[in-house]
């Protein structure tokens, strides 16, 4: 029998190119453990015969993308997995609902790796979606500090170069919807703002139901549509503090005394 040995590492798009990046650290890490990487760029137009190519050669041990990619490009994963049982590891790092066209396409033997666990339910509950669930922590590697000085001493205490959310204006994106549509949003807005222990979905599922949308229909467009845009103008809002104290004058160490 052929050894399963090598792992199939999907990309797609990606704002500033920083999961690309990842996938090909994590490709990297592969190789130290003795397994063959192969990594097929699915924004490449002759990436569904790379694919088939590969999986004809009966080496394949898994496939692997991040927040779901591959899924839905035209790869036919499902043949491959479901047809010749190679499992799909889909490695979610957002809200299922901001992929969720594509992960509705996931093949029965998808694994699907959660960094945060309240993820799980909602695949498994709300969008029913096949596979095994597994909760993996988020860890980086240990380095030693590029600048010597202490945190107080530096420009910056802390930088974190993830995406950046900008708004022209405290206005949110719904405003010009019906006045209805508006009272419903903002209700979510609200509640989310200030219980910032609850996932979202799980506000919108019960203010939707306080107005009479009930159950949620978690697949439909919409629903991912208004979840995109509670969850930017949150992350806009909850940015805001930050953003100020992070200009305002630093004081002193005559001053601290």
């Amino acid at each position: 029998m052929i050894p399963a040995d090598t792992v199939v590492l999907l990309k797609g798009q990606s704002q500033y190119d920083t999961m690309r990046d990842l996938t090909a650290d994590v490709a990297e890490a592969f190789r130290r453990r003795g397994l063959a990487v192969a990594e097929v760029d699915g924004l490449a137009p002759d990436c569904a015969g790379t694919v088939a190519a590969l999986v004809a050669g009966g080496r394949v041990a898994f496939f692997y993308g991040m927040n779901g990619w591959g899924l839905g490009a035209g790869l036919d994963l499902r043949r491959w997995c479901d047809g010749m049982g190679v499992p799909f590891v889909a490695h979610l790092f957002d809200h299922p609902l901001t992929c969720l066209r594509r992960l509705l396409d996931a093949p029965a033997n998808t694994i699907w790796l959660l960094h945060d666990e309240t993820y799980a339910d909602f695949i498994d509950g709300a969008l029913m979606l096949p596979g095994r669930l597994v909760s993996v922590p988020v860890g980086g590697p240990i380095a030693p500090p590029a600048d010597g000085r202490p945190a107080g001493a530096r420009e910056i205490a802390i930088l974190f170069p993830g995406s950046g959310y900008s708004s022209a204006t405290r206005e949110p994106p719904w405003i010009s919807a019906a006045p209805g549509e508006r009272k419903v949003m903002d209700a979510c807005f609200d509640l989310a703002l200030h219980d910032n222990r609850r996932p979202l979905h799980e506000i919108m599922r019960s203010v939707f139901a306080l107005f009479g949308v009930q159950p949620m229909e978690w697949r439909a467009d919409w629903v991912a549509h208004a979840f995109t845009l509670l969850d930017n103008q949150l992350r806009v809002e909850r940015a805001g503090p930050a953003a100020r104290a992070s200009t305002r004058p630093r004081a002193s160490a005559r001053s601290r005394r």
